[in-house]
């Protein structure tokens, strides 16, 4: 995924377990934590990765996780 050798070791391992980047994974954490976000981008392909944000759910325990 794009980007990923920057990525922390845990969140490219989430990422991979939810077959989505890395930042859809962070998107997804900040949106279930209730915080409101804008993402925004020029890039289609991250555009569209962001938009995966909307279609899971990250668990408790991914959430602990992150925070």
């Amino acid at each position: 995924m794009p980007g990923d050798r920057a990525t922390p070791p845990g969140e490219r391992a989430l990422a991979q377990a939810y077959g989505v980047s890395s930042g859809a994974v962070l998107l997804r954490h900040s949106l279930q934590r209730g915080l409101c976000v804008i993402p925004s981008s020029a890039n289609a392909q991250r555009l569209r990765e962001n938009r995966l944000a909307l279609k899971f759910e990250l668990s408790e325990a991914d959430m602990r996780r992150l925070d």
